[in-house]
């Protein structure tokens, strides 16, 4: 483990909410933030080891483009069809998680990992054509499951990942 500045900047978050929790009424609230600190730290860590391996990047996408594609069978069935899991909400779907929401966040986090880089990552044609459908489907997750919300936050994921790619314009591939 290489000590960055982002580990740096957790851990005295990590002892500031520790001392703020030992220290004020506000027990319970405060330990939640710990937990969340502690939790988001441990995310940083785990995701940059994984990143530093290619192998097991490719692992995890491939992973994740195959419980997009099951997913999106459940989906698509369920939005234009008689639902299979039926939703508290009348016109949304939430396909085989508790609520749409749930539906919602897998969506937006499939559709960012395949569609950003994980095309990069498969060479075949087959193999890149169903990671980009698997992305397009989980940006229809989010569209199924949340309306409104969803459609902002995919434009905004949309133009701000095209704004910075606009630096690269030139470039034929990111190989």
């Amino acid at each position: 483990l290489r000590i960055t500045w982002a580990v740096c900047v957790y851990a005295v978050a990590l002892v500031v909410s520790l001392a703020i929790a030992t220290t004020t009424a506000m027990l319970g609230e405060s330990f939640t933030a710990f937990a969340a600190l502690m939790m988001a730290l441990l995310y940083y860590v785990v995701g940059r080891s994984i990143a530093e391996q290619q192998v097991l990047v490719k692992a995890l996408l491939t992973g994740l483009l195959i419980s997009t594609l099951m997913e999106s069978v459940i989906v698509v069935h369920d939005y234009f069809l008689p639902k299979w899991f039926p939703s508290d909400f009348a016109d949304r779907v939430r396909g085989t998680f508790r609520s749409t929401a749930q539906l919602g966040g897998f969506g937006f986090a499939a559709a960012g990992m395949l569609l950003s880089f994980g095309w990069v990552y498969f060479r075949s044609f087959w193999a890149r054509t169903l990671v980009i459908l698997a992305g397009v489907m989980g940006s229809f997750f989010v569209l199924a499951s949340t309306r409104r919300a969803g459609m902002f936050a995919l434009l905004l994921w949309l133009g701000l990942f095209l704004l910075m790619g606009l630096k690269n314009i030139s470039r034929r591939s990111y190989w």
